[in-house]
């Protein structure tokens, strides 16, 4: 009993801090923007995949040509993995981000080759 209690305080001490962390950040950045280029909820998905490890600007030079390639979620689930690993090899992990981007847009979309 002791350990649920005992987890119980730390849950609550963490929840404390973690609005402290949040109120502290929501004022020093009161409007937070993000760097990387986006029109869509899609297209940010997938700049903030390829940004891992990446700079914002590589991302941004990188994306325009991917997004004139496959616009729409359903043409990025189509794009043979060979592209789309050419369009994106320059920001790097170039392979496991072309594969995470096919399991987002293929298997949790229900998009499916």
């Amino acid at each position: 009993m002791l350990v649920k209690y005992d987890a119980l305080i730390y849950n609550c001490r963490m929840e404390q801090k973690t609005k402290e962390i949040l109120d502290i950040l929501a004022e020093e950045f009161p409007s937070p923007k993000s760097e990387l280029v986006f029109k869509n909820p899609y297209q940010l998905l997938v700049a903030v995949i390829l940004s891992a490890q990446c700079t914002d600007k590589r991302v941004n030079q990188v994306t325009p040509l991917l997004f004139a390639e496959a616009d729409t979620p359903q043409k990025m689930a189509d794009l043979p993995d060979e592209k789309l690993e050419k369009l994106i090899y320059s920001c790097g992990f170039y392979k496991n981000k072309a594969r995470f981007i096919c399991f987002v847009f293929v298997k949790s979309a229900g998009i499916y080759k």
